[in-house]
C-alpha cells in the first residue's frame, strides 16, 4: 500500500529534496551506465586494430560488456602506434574504455565512476590537445563525462561539461538541433540538484522550443515532449506549498502543465480524431493536475470520464484497458466523495472475472484497501531524534485502522510509537481523512478491519540515516 502522504505541519518536511527526486525520475529512465553506451566512439582505426574495435562493437551490441571491457584493455595495450600516429583515435578509445569500466558493473560505485572519470578525462586532454576547442570529436567525450560528474554529485562541473557538448551541437548542428534534447535533460538534472529550479523550467521549455523549430508548432511528434512537460510542471507546481509566499508561482506551474496537456489534446485531435486512444495519456495528466492543484476539480472527473469512453469504444481496448480504466475513474471519484465509485469499481470486477490473468488482476485491484492518490511513497521528516527514541533506534508510529466498503477510515488506534504526541496526533489526523479503494469479495464491497500502518521517520540531521519507508500490513 502506498505510504502516508506527506504534510508539513509541525514536521519538517524536505520539499526540495522530494522535488528533486520527483523531477529526476520524469526526465530519463534508463540508468546512467547505460545512457553512457549510447555515446561509445566507433573510430576507424589500422588494420591491425580495426577487427579488435570491432569485436568489441559487437560485445556492446549484444550487452556483453565483461567481453567488451576486456577486448578494450587489449586495444589499449597493442595501440602505441595509434597514441603517436592518431592522438584523437587514441584518446577516443581511452574514453570508451573508461564509460565501459562503469557500465561493465552491476552496481556502480563511487569508486567505480571515479576510476572510469580517470581515462575519459585522459581521452579527452588528448583529443584536445591534437584538435579544435569545438571539435565535433569532443561532443561524446564531453556528453559522457557530465553523465560521470552527475554520478559523482559534481553538478557545477558536470553542466560545464554538457555545456561544452551543447556549444558544440550549436555549432556544427546549429542552434535549435534535436541532437542536443538529451544534453538538455541532463544540464536539467544538475540544476533540479543544486536548487537552480527556475533555470531547470528555462531548460525544459527550450526543449519544446527545440521541437517547435525543427518540426512545426502543431506537429504530432510533439506529442511526447508536451506530455512530459506537462508532468515536469505539475510535479513543480505540487512541491511549491499552497500557503508558501511562492504560491503564485505554484499556480503557474499548474497552470503550465494544463496548458501543456491541453496542446497535446489539440494536437491528437487534429491529426487523429477526437476518440483516439493517444488522447488518455493527457487527459489523465490534466486530471492528475487539477487533483493537485486542489481546484476544478469538476475539470478533473471529466478529464477522466472522457478518458474511460475513449477506451470503452476503441476496439483495441482489453479487458484489462477498460477496466484499469474504470479503476482510474472510481478513484478519483473516491477521493471527490463522489457517489458513483461503487459502481465503478464493481464493473471493473465483474469485467476481469474472464479468465485466470483477468481475475489475478482483479485480485491484484481489489484484494486489499488500497490509499488513494497512487503515487510514489512519501517521507516524512523530524528535525531532530525525539527524546522516546535511542539513538540509533527506528523512529515510528504503529497504527491499526479499519476501512469501510464505501473507502473511509474508522476504527484507528495508535498501537505504539517513540515519536513526540503531537506528531502521532498529526499522523492520526492525516489517515483518518484518507481515502481508500475498497476491497471486493464475491462481488461485493466489504469493509477490511485489523489494517497496520507503521510509518517510519527520517531525521534531518543525521545524514547517514535510510530514508524513510512505509509499511502496510493487511490481516
Amino acid at each position: 500500500m502506498t505510504g502516508i502522504s506527506s504534510v508539513t505541519l509541525s514536521t519538517l518536511l524536505l520539499g526540495s529534496r522530494l522535488l528533486v527526486g520527483m523531477l529526476l525520475s520524469n526526465l530519463a529512465s534508463a540508468s546512467a551506465d547505460q545512457d553512457l553506451l549510447h555515446y561509445l566512439y566507433t573510430p576507424s582505426l589500422p588494420v591491425a586494430q580495426q577487427p579488435l574495435q570491432d569485436s568489441i562493437n559487437h560485445h556492446v551490441r549484444n550487452k556483453e560488456l565483461t567481453q567488451a571491457l576486456t577486448l578494450s584493455q587489449s586495444l589499449l595495450d597493442t595501440s602505441t602506434r595509434v597514441q603517436q600516429d592518431l592522438p584523437v583515435a587514441y584518446g577516443m578509445l581511452l574514453v570508451n574504455h573508461g564509460l565501459l569500466q562503469i557500465a561493465v558493473q552491476d552496481l556502480v560505485s563511487a569508486d567505480d565512476y571515479d576510476r572510469g572519470l580517470l581515462f575519459i578525462e585522459r581521452g579527452i586532454k588528448l583529443m584536445q590537445d591534437n584538435t579544435k576547442p569545438f571539435s565535433a570529436n569532443l561532443r561524446n567525450a564531453l556528453i559522457v563525462r557530465g553523465i560521470t560528474q552527475i554520478e559523482l554529485s559534481n553538478y557545477a562541473a558536470a553542466e560545464d561539461s554538457l555545456r561544452h557538448a551543447q556549444h558544440i551541437t550549436h555549432r556544427h548542428r546549429g542552434v535549435y538541433s534535436p541532437q542536443q534534447i538529451p544534453v538538455i535533460n541532463y544540464i536539467t538534472r544538475t540544476q533540479l540538484r543544486r536548487r537552480q529550479t527556475l533555470d531547470a523550467d528555462r531548460e525544459q521549455r527550450f526543449n519544446l522550443l527545440i521541437l517547435e523549430q525543427e518540426y512545426g508548432t502543431e506537429s504530432p511528434t510533439l506529442i511526447s515532449r508536451l506530455n512530459s512537460l506537462g508532468n515536469y510542471f505539475a510535479h513543480r507546481g505540487k512541491s511549491i506549498s499552497r500557503t508558501s509566499s511562492t504560491r503564485l508561482e505554484r499556480e503557474s506551474l499548474f497552470n503550465t502543465s494544463i496548458a501543456m496537456y491541453e496542446r497535446a489534446v489539440t494536437i491528437i485531435e487534429q491529426h487523429f480524431g477526437a476518440n483516439d486512444l493517444r488522447l488518455v495519456q493527457p487527459l489523465h495528466g490534466i486530471s492528475k493536475t487539477r487533483i493537485w492543484q486542489g481546484i476544478n476539480k469538476k475539470q478533473a472527473r471529466s478529464a477522466l470520464e472522457r478518458s474511460l469512453v475513449i477506451v470503452l469504444a476503441n476496439p483495441n481496448s482489453s479487458l484489462s484497458d477498460k477496466a484499469t480504466a474504470m479503476v482510474d475513474l472510481g478513484d478519483l471519484y473516491t477521493m471527490t466523495t463522489h457517489n458513483k465509485a461503487a459502481q465503478l469499481y464493481l464493473d471493473a470486477w465483474h469485467l476481469l472475472q474472464e479468465s485466470p490473468a483477468t481475475k489475478l488482476l482483479a485480485e491484484q485491484l481489489f484484494g486489499t484497501p488500497i490509499r488513494l492518490p497512487l503515487e510514489s511513497e512519501r517521507k516524512l521528516y523530524l528535525s531532530r531524534i525525539p527524546d522516546a527514541a535511542a539513538e540509533d533506534e527506528p523512529i515510528y508510529a504503529s497504527l491499526e485502522y479499519a476501512v469501510t466498503e464505501k473507502g473511509h477510515v474508522n476504527h484507528l488506534r495508535v498501537i505504539d510509537h517513540n515519536l513526540p504526541n503531537e506528531q502521532v496526533r498529526l499522523l492520526k489526523m492525516h489517515l483518518r481523512v484518507s481515502k481508500f479503494r475498497p476491497r471486493i469479495i464475491a462481488g461485493q464491497l466489504v469493509s477490511t478491519e485489523g489494517l497496520r500502518l507503521r510509518q517510519l521517520y527520517y531525521v534531518i540531521d543525521k545524514p547517514s540515516a535510510t530514508p524513510a519507508k512505509t509499511e502496510d500490513d493487511s490481516p
